[in-house]
């Protein structure tokens, strides 16, 4: 089972002042960031290729919640809401 602290989709380029993730000690987290726009999502790698982080996973993606839903249980993630009317995802491993 794949473990992650922090899932952001939508990431943009991390390192902006209403970024609630780039500015927190990441040192000891394992993150999901998902960025669909393609100069965004390098910029985004570079910025934080500078922060300590146990892990990091990158995703150059759109998302659909079906397909999301999909893409996770696929790599081992634990989904503990799958509403389909829901906007959101649990994960159980937050």
């Amino acid at each position: 089972m794949n473990h992650c602290d922090i899932f952001q989709i939508g990431a943009h380029i991390g390192n902006s002042h209403n970024d609630p993730i780039f500015h927190t000690d990441l040192q000891d987290k394992s993150l999901v960031l998902i960025e669909p726009i393609p100069f965004l999502f390098d910029i985004l790698k570079h910025n934080y290729s500078i922060k300590p982080t146990s892990k990091i996973n990158f995703l150059n993606v759109g998302v659909k919640y079906y397909d999301l839903i999909q893409y996770l249980k696929s790599h081992g993630y634990n989904i503990v809401n799958e509403d389909e009317n829901d906007t959101t995802v649990s994960l159980s491993s937050f």
